[in-house]
C-alpha cells in the first residue's frame, strides 16, 4: 500500500512541480539574458525578484495541493487505505512545493551564470549522498511510520534551499 501511494503522489506532485520548473527556467533565461547584456546588477536584482515570485506562486500551488490532498487519490481505482496514505504524503509534499521551487529558481540561477557543475552535484550528487543514506537510515535504524520517515526524506530540501541561497547570494556566479 505504500508503494501505491508514493505512486499516486509521484503522479499528481509531477503536475504541479511543472510550475517549479517552468518558473525556474524562466529565471534562468531572464536573469542569463541581463548577463548576456552585461546588466550584471539587473541579473541580481532580478534573480532574487523572480526567485521569490516563483517561490510564492509555489506557495499557492503547494496550498492547493495540500487543501486538495484528499480528492487527487480519489481519482484512483484503489483501497481507502491507500488514498489516506497518499492524501497524507500530498500535504507534505505541497508544504515542500515552495523550497523545491527556491533550489530550482537558485539552481537556475547559478546555471545561467555558468555554474552548472555546481548545479550538478546538488542535483544527482546530493541525492546520493544525502537523500538515499538518510531514508535508508531512518528506514533500518528507527521505528518511524511511513509518513513521518516520509516527512523526514523530504527535509534535506531545506539543506539545499540554503546552499542555493549563499551561493546565489555570494555573486560568484554573476559573470558575462
Amino acid at each position: 500500500s505504500v508503494v501505491a501511494a508514493y505512486q499516486i503522489c509521484q503522479t499528481i506532485w509531477h503536475l504541479f512541480t511543472i510550475v517549479a520548473f517552468a518558473l525556474g527556467t524562466s529565471v534562468g533565461i531572464i536573469v542569463g539574458q541581463k548577463l548576456g547584456a552585461g546588466e550584471l546588477e539587473k541579473a541580481r536584482d532580478y534573480a532574487w525578484k523572480l526567485i521569490a515570485f516563483a517561490t510564492a506562486v509555489a506557495a499557492v500551488f503547494g496550498g492547493v495541493l495540500a487543501l486538495c490532498s484528499s480528492l487527487f487519490p480519489q481519482l484512483y481505482n484503489t483501497t481507502a487505505e491507500v488514498r489516506a496514505l497518499a492524501a497524507r504524503m500530498l500535504i507534505i509534499m505541497g508544504l515542500f512545493l515552495p523550497l523545491v521551487t527556491f533550489t530550482h529558481g537558485s539552481y537556475f540561477t547559478l546555471r545561467c551564470g555558468g555554474k552548472t557543475l555546481i548545479t550538478l552535484l546538488f542535483d544527482s550528487v546530493f541525492v546520493w549522498l544525502v537523500n538515499i543514506p538518510l531514508a535508508w537510515c531512518l528506514s533500518r535504524y528507527t521505528g518511524l511510520p511511513i509518513v513521518p520517515l516520509f516527512a523526514l526524506c523530504q527535509s534535506p530540501e531545506v539543506l539545499k534551499c540554503c546552499l542555493g541561497f549563499g551561493m546565489v547570494k555570494s555573486g560568484k556566479w554573476i559573470q558575462n
